[in-house]
């Protein structure tokens, strides 16, 4: 499992949030407060791994050495929806075992993250629910019809 990395425009950065950040959502939204996760790290870093692959990104990176979409051109930070909508997606990921489990899944390389997915993939409504769409929806639009559709994927070498 790779190290969690959230340096803003970082060139091995996988995960908008931190942990702390996650922790610091989890006391300003009181529903949160008794999730149990096993494993934080890798939860961050999925959520990543999807909305890097499943969104249309408005804007274009800062630079072409970070790893991430955000932060874009003319701008130094990202945007707070899109780290909110990286931890509800969290939520929505560990609570929702079947999203995860493997069954639905080909295959998504991010760094040192692999994702094997069938053929059969979820669509996207399924894999980002309607509140994490909401979120995102002034940066970028969910593509259609999930993994299966993905046809613009950015990719950036090491």
């Amino acid at each position: 499992m790779a190290v969690l990395d959230s340096t803003v425009g970082g060139a091995a950065a996988n995960s908008y949030a931190s942990v702390s950040d996650l922790e610091a959502y989890m006391e300003i939204h009181p529903y949160y407060g008794d999730a149990v996760f096993d494993d934080e790290e890798a939860l961050l870093q999925y959520a990543t791994v999807l909305l890097e692959s499943l969104v249309v990104w408005k804007g274009y990176p800062a630079t072409d050495e970070q790893a991430l979409h955000f932060p874009t051109y003319g701008t130094t930070e990202i945007p707070t929806d899109i780290k909110n909508a990286q931890m509800e997606l969290v939520f929505y990921l560990n609570s929702n075992s079947a999203v995860i489990s493997g069954s639905d899944f080909k295959t998504i390389e991010f760094g040192q993250i692999r994702i094997d997915m069938q053929t059969d993939a979820a669509g996207t409504s399924e894999m980002l629910p309607e509140l994490v769409q909401t979120m995102i929806s002034e940066y970028g639009s969910v593509k259609s019809s999930g993994i299966r559709s993905a046809s613009t994927i950015r990719v950036v070498r090491g």
